[in-house]
């Protein structure tokens, strides 16, 4: 997996970004979302009953 997202970001530093590639330069805002790619899955809580 680690392998495949290495030559996302190598692929990714080659191709040109979206605001050149169609000419937005102004009024545009592009939201950048995180590639999540090892969700958590099942975690317990528990609670620390101490007093310090």
């Amino acid at each position: 997996m680690a392998y495949l997202l290495n030559w996302y970001f190598f692929l990714k530093q080659l191709g040109q970004s979206d605001t050149n590639a169609f000419a937005w330069k102004r009024d545009i805002q592009i939201e950048q979302i995180p590639l999540v790619y090892h969700p958590v899955t099942n975690f317990e809580l528990t609670r620390n009953n101490t007093v310090m």
